[in-house]
């Protein structure tokens, strides 16, 4: 799954506002999680059911892929994960058990892909860098 990060060149403090980071990561993630709503459900097609191709958003056909998409912000971590039981095989792609490929849709990671430079501002903005050397 995707991942953004953050390396420090300088070995100054970092002052950490926690509530404030908490409501960050909160906000973002819900915001993730509305994008990529949006996204499955406008492949959504009118019965019958059309699939998506592959390296398409998966197309909609319950609804259930995108309501089951959750959001945790635990130890200043965000944690945006959907608990579809197919959700994995659609992002990642899968091997069937008669052998069969399922190539990858990926929705979530197209999601984070395009915030990326957003949310990289959005939290070098409530991380406030103190450089004081030890």
């Amino acid at each position: 799954m995707p991942t953004i990060r953050f390396q420090l060149s300088d070995p100054g403090q970092l002052i950490l506002n926690k509530d404030a980071l908490k409501k960050e990561l909160r906000l973002i993630g819900n915001e993730v999680k509305k994008k990529t709503q949006a996204l499955i459900r406008a492949q959504a097609s009118k019965s019958p059911h059309k699939a998506s191709q592959p390296g398409q958003a998966p197309a909609s056909w319950t609804g259930n892929l995108a309501k089951l998409i959750r959001v945790q912000v635990k130890n200043n971590k965000v944690t945006i994960i959907d608990t579809a039981r197919y959700a994995t095989a659609l992002e990642a792609g899968a091997t069937l058990n008669n052998g069969s490929v399922v190539a990858p849709r990926p929705y979530l990671s197209t999601v984070l892909d395009q915030m990326r430079p957003e949310i990289e501002k959005r939290l070098e903005a409530i991380l406030q860098l103190k450089m004081e050397k030890p």
